[in-house]
């Protein structure tokens, strides 16, 4: 039986971090018995190349030449970029199916499938493309979330990790957030940004540890006991792990996950944050965590496994 091709081109640019390239890693996840690819125009760097590796996924660059020879019924191509560029191979002249992860209009490309996990979306949103017959799975339990086994951890950390952003304002606003609450945790600051002279001078006794990249999160959130952080993909995750999470929005594709998960009371704004008090916040952050305990028992981890296998 021959094997279908999956090739992931996800957006891995300065300005959009690596969010993109982590969803569609764990996309790929899903799906077994098949041959994966990520497709790059810009080389990865050394230490996604590795993560792809241990998967064993692998890479290729975009090139009309890689293309040309391939059987178009075994190749599925899955996008995940807001880039629309030159990219004259993601037509159907190489591909059976195409699949867009979207979280925003425009869509780049003509597809068979739109997949957008964003909460609580509009059911309207994507009218004109389904009166086009593309089928489109909306909604957040079309994530691909991971079936988190409940260990008993120590819940010791409180992180802080806004991304592949400008965020040194966002991380000093955090401090002081965690200042307030005077937890004894210690606190891990994820940022290519900050440095220990950036830190106040009143968070000297603090427990603070700074990093630039951790590949293996899951490891960091399954003993986080309180996170700030943007609204995107890692805010899923969060999500998943039952974090409490102080949150805000770092791009517009992010406005309508801020919005919603507040209004469901699964986040706490990081600005309404700053006007509670401490037992204010105290509570929150105790309703929050209750009610992530409700939401993740509502999760069905078979529906995006479902759709990538049936391709």
């Amino acid at each position: 039986m021959i094997k279908n091709n999956y090739y992931f081109y996800p957006d891995f640019s300065k300005n959009s971090g690596l969010g993109h390239f982590f969803r569609c890693l764990k996309y790929s996840k899903l799906i077994n018995n098949c041959n994966k690819f990520f497709l790059y125009k810009k080389n990865y760097d050394k230490k996604l190349k590795d993560i792809l590796f241990k998967n064993k996924i692998k890479i290729l660059k975009i090139n009309k030449k890689n293309f040309f020879s391939l059987n178009k019924n075994n190749n599925i191509l899955i996008i995940d970029t807001y880039k629309k560029g030159k990219n004259n191979f993601l037509n159907y002249k190489y591909f059976s199916k195409i699949l867009i992860i979207s979280d925003k209009k425009p869509i780049i490309q003509n597809s068979d499938i739109i997949i957008d996990h964003t909460y609580n979306r509009n059911p309207f949103f994507y009218k004109k493309e389904k009166n086009k017959g593309i089928k489109c799975y909306v909604g957040i339990f079309f994530f691909p979330f991971k079936k988190i086994l409940k260990k008993k951890e120590k819940k010791n950390i409180i992180l802080i990790n806004f991304g592949g952003v400008e965020d040194i304002n966002l991380i000093i606003k955090s401090l002081k957030i965690a200042v307030k609450l005077g937890y004894n945790k210690k606190i891990l600051i994820i940022s290519n940004n900050f440095s220990i002279k950036k830190i106040p001078k009143y968070c000297n006794y603090l427990n603070i540890k700074i990093v630039k990249f951790i590949e293996n999160l899951d490891y960091i959130y399954a003993k986080t006991f309180l996170s700030f952080g943007a609204s995107g993909i890692s805010l899923y995750e969060k999500v998943s792990f039952e974090i409490p999470s102080i949150t805000t929005f770092v791009a517009r594709n992010q406005i309508n996950n801020y919005r919603n998960f507040s209004k469901s009371n699964l986040i706490i704004k990081l600005n309404d944050s700053n006007k509670l008090n401490y037992n204010q916040l105290i509570k929150k952050i105790m309703l929050v965590k209750k009610n992530l305990n409700i939401f993740v028992k509502k999760i069905d981890h078979s529906k995006v496994s479902t759709i990538l296998k049936n391709l």
